[in-house]
């Protein structure tokens, strides 16, 4: 038997801002969904950087000023300053969200839990099932990428075609919902910003230069190809633990996550634009786990709104 914790109340990380930026939200505050004395899990929001992270010696790869989710804890929860591998840079963190991917982060309380979380791990025995918003209809509705994973070179990009560092990567898939082009015209949080966009094209408003064709297309071929779009939700279930999998593994086979401005590509990219999304829509949904001998729990994070438009 698997007891289920779900975060049922309303997601502050996810509240809907003026329709301006309809997809970011600047409330950078984790929700707790679950605790005991061994660990906690959090609805991580989009937009917070799990921790900083170091690019040269004495150099982050964040704003000084920026709070990340590791600042919240120690605030919170100073004993887990002593937790970790390197409990000096990351304390408490034995998984990682991208900054830009909202959703559920265990963060262990003790040492003797971190270990016992980081085996879970490593030994492929916890489930984490993510939400995934990309653009097009996928053929098959149901599906694995087994492809390695490597480091582009000079960049912080992974690809399934580099052969640096390369490791293995499987991601199984399925198709719960495909939004066709009426769908994504005349869903409520995309209406305004495509079709101002359209009146652009239109030449019934100008806009000074903000809209951008991508190249070799020119505005009637662009448009033809936005009012086309399909959108698919995706529930995704990584079954290894590469940097970027799932980002990777979608672009890889020509549905990139909408809002991905690493690995999207010039059809996602431009229809993101024109949404005014702001981050990626990758949301980790949940975590299931053996929490201690015999018992197995789930643990639910709410969705954002984002994505509640599309999984009714």
């Amino acid at each position: 038997m698997v007891e289920r914790f779900v975060d049922i109340e309303e997601d502050r990380s996810s509240i809907l801002l003026p329709r301006t930026n309809l997809f970011y939200s600047s409330i950078m505050e984790p929700k707790l969904i679950f605790e005991n004395d061994s660990f906690l899990a959090l609805n991580k929001p989009a937009g917070m950087l799990v921790h900083s992270v170091k690019i040269t010696k004495n150099k982050l790869l964040c704003d000084k000023n920026e709070n990340t989710l590791v600042d919240w804890l120690l605030e919170r929860y100073p004993k887990i300053k002593n937790v970790g591998d390197d409990p000096i840079n990351r304390p408490g963190i034995v998984h990682r969200l991208d900054k830009d991917t909202s959703g559920v982060i265990l963060v262990p309380k003790t040492q003797e839990y971190y270990l016992y979380l980081k085996s879970l791990f490593q030994n492929h025995k916890i489930k984490k099932t993510y939400l995934a918003l990309v653009i097009g209809e996928l053929k098959e509705k149901e599906g694995i990428i087994s492809k390695p994973i490597g480091i582009k070179e000079g960049t912080i990009k992974r690809s399934v075609f580099s052969k640096k560092l390369a490791k293995e990567a499987i991601t199984e898939y399925k198709v719960l919902k495909t939004i066709s082009p009426s769908q994504v015209l005349a869903s409520q949080n995309f209406d305004i910003a495509l079709l101002n966009f359209l009146k652009v094209l239109e030449g019934k408003q100008n806009l000074g230069g903000q809209v951008k064709i991508w190249e070799g297309k020119s505005a009637r071929d662009s448009l033809s190809q936005l009012e086309s779009a399909t959108v698919s939700l995706l529930e995704v279930t990584p079954k290894t633990g590469r940097t970027h999998q799932i980002r990777v593994h979608l672009s890889s086979i020509g549905h990139p996550i909408l809002g991905d401005e690493l690995y999207g590509n010039k059809l996602s990219k431009a229809l993101s634009q024109k949404l005014n999304i702001k981050r990626q829509l990758l949301h980790a949904l949940s975590i299931e786990l053996e929490i201690a001998p015999g018992k197995n729990i789930k643990i639910e994070s709410e969705l954002p709104l984002e994505f509640k438009k599309f999984s009714d």
